[in-house]
C-alpha cells in the first residue's frame, strides 16, 4: 500500500497536474477515482477528505503528522524528477 492516495477524476486537469508531479518525483501512489458526473464529488464520505468537495485530493500516511506538504515530496524526492541543473535552484510543485 502506498503512503500517498490520491483522490481524482481523468477529466479534471488539476488532478493531471498532481499525477504529472508525483510520477515525476517517481513516488507511489494509490489512485482512486471520484466520479464527478455521478456527483460522488458531494457524497458524504468525499466531503470527509476534502470539505469543499473538490477534486484532487490528497491523503497522506507518512509518519509525521499534518496535512500533505511539498515538503514531504522534496524530502522524499530530492532529485526533483532528474531535470538537471538547467531546472534551476528550486524544483517545485504548484497548484495552479
Amino acid at each position: 500500500m502506498a503512503d500517498i492516495t490520491l483522490y481524482d477524476y481523468w477529466r479534471s486537469s488539476a488532478s493531471y497536474r498532481v499525477r504529472i508531479a508525483l510520477n515525476l518525483k517517481g513516488l507511489a501512489y494509490e489512485q482512486v477515482v471520484v466520479n464527478l458526473l455521478e456527483g460522488e464529488h458531494s457524497a458524504e464520505a468525499h466531503r470527509k477528505r476534502n470539505p469543499i468537495g473538490y477534486v484532487p485530493a490528497l491523503r497522506n500516511r507518512l509518519p509525521r503528522p499534518g496535512p500533505w506538504r511539498h515538503s514531504t515530496v522534496r524530502q522524499r524526492a530530492p532529485h526533483c524528477g532528474d531535470r538537471g541543473a538547467h531546472h534551476g535552484r528550486r524544483c517545485g510543485v504548484r497548484s495552479g
